[in-house]
């Protein structure tokens, strides 16, 4: 969405993408790879830069909106809407989080993907084995869903 080098003065407060939003401190001016630094503004701001078909795009490469196609009960896709559903707020609202619904599968899949630089895992689910019953360790290797 942007360059790591590029630069965002993040201010307390700020009006876009028809909300305002206020942070709890000051900021300044940082740049985009110190995105951890930004807070509420710097991150409406880079989605209000991406456009909502950009923005959508990587919402859906994190595996927001879809399911893991492992069919695991009670799995569902979480709520994400097609851009064209959005209210001229709905860019800035879920840059921070909000108008969105993810399942705790996916959060884990987001994770690992900003954890390992861009590589989604498929996360490892492991069953419960009843006491007094043998068991035997097992190893797996993690498989990347983005090569």
């Amino acid at each position: 969405m942007a360059r790591p080098e590029e630069i965002i003065t993040a201010i307390r407060l700020h009006h876009g993408c028809g909300i305002r939003i206020r942070d709890s401190h000051h900021i300044g001016t940082v740049r985009w790879r110190r995105l951890t630094r930004v807070g509420d503004v710097g991150a409406v701001k880079m989605g209000a830069a991406a456009g909502p078909e950009r923005f959508y795009k990587h919402i859906q490469l994190y595996g927001f909106g879809s399911t893991d196609q492992r069919g695991l009960p009670g799995e569902t896709r979480g709520l994400v809407r097609i851009p064209g559903r959005w209210a001229a707020s709905s860019i800035g609202s879920m840059a921070i989080g909000q108008e969105v619904g993810v399942t705790p599968l996916q959060v884990v899949s987001m994770m690992s993907a900003i954890a390992t630089t861009g590589s989604i895992l498929r996360a490892l689910v492991a069953g419960v084995t009843p006491p007094n019953q043998d068991t035997s360790a097992s190893s797996f290797i993690p498989s990347s869903s983005a090569g």
